[in-house]
């Protein structure tokens, strides 16, 4: 348990990261409290390997934003799947079929069973983790299995709370689902991930360990189509839709990292079933 109590000093002592990659910090933070020895050895063992490790476990599930930008370029369709209003849920030939764009659910398949290839040479399977951690994280923010006219909510103008832009950040319905529904609700690092670890029931945790890939999907699609593009008159949000959106954050997040841990926990066991990531 040495590495554990390594790690989380790492993340404790940083002060709260900038809003946008606080869902993230969540997912992870939850995560690494439930990885178990060998899985956290594993994790370990990796970033030791990897030139482009961050200070913590939690700090690197974030790596992935910045690569898409950079020397990853080709990973940027890997965030998201975009599926038509009143689907009937994904399509993996129509959402994700095309070889040159891919999408989140394909990414994440991808990148677990790279992790889990022996064979794989370390800085593959550390890069395979580092995408793993931030696409799982991704796929549970409802706006990532959003609709494909308006770019999974970039293109819907909204006001929060009154207000259109803060900081220097215009806002619209993906950023809000990123950044202010969180900020809003006080889930700072690594505060909220303690509390809403804890509030997981062992009854939750199985179910959605449980759940295949396919359903982290029908999830996020499901809140799409009845709560997040369902908004007040004049698409201003206020207090009753914050309410809603808030509490549906936070199962997400809890659900994230759930899940996040036991894909680990299946790969460091050598046990991953490749079902489950069929999608």
């Amino acid at each position: 348990m040495t590495g554990a109590v390594v790690v989380l000093s790492a993340v404790v002592g940083l002060a709260s990261p900038p809003w946008g990659q606080a869902g993230h910090h969540i997912v992870c933070e939850i995560a690494w409290r439930r990885l178990s020895p060998r899985a956290q050895a594993m994790v370990a063992d990796l970033r030791r390997q990897d030139p482009d490790a961050r200070d913590s476990f939690a700090s690197d599930c974030l790596w992935a934003d910045a690569a898409r930008s950079t020397t990853h370029r080709f990973t940027y369709n890997y965030h998201f799947v975009n599926i038509p209003s009143k689907a009937s849920g994904i399509d993996a030939n129509r959402d994700c079929g095309d070889p040159e764009r891919r999408c989140a659910p394909w990414a994440i398949r991808h990148y677990a069973l790279i992790l889990q290839d022996p064979a794989m040479r370390p800085i593959q399977r550390a890069e395979a983790l580092k995408f793993l951690t931030h696409f799982v994280g991704d796929l549970h923010q409802p706006l990532h299995v959003g609709r494909p006219q308006d770019r999974g909510g970039n293109g819907v103008r909204v006001s929060f709370f009154g207000r259109r832009v803060i900081g220097r950040d215009t806002l619209n319905l993906h950023s809000v689902w990123d950044t202010h529904i969180l900020a809003r609700a006080d889930l700072v690092v690594p505060g909220a991930a303690l509390v809403l670890n804890d509030e997981i029931t062992e009854t939750e945790a199985s179910q959605w360990s449980a759940t295949p890939l396919s359903g982290w999907v029908a999830e996020s699609y499901e809140l799409d189509e009845t709560l997040v593009y369902e908004l007040p008159p004049g698409n201003e949000i206020g207090e009753e839709y914050f309410r809603a959106a808030s509490s549906a954050s936070k199962v997400q997040l809890k659900r994230a990292g759930v899940r996040l841990a036991a894909l680990l926990n299946a790969i460091a066991d050598g046990k991953l079933d490749p079902a489950l990531l069929d999608f």
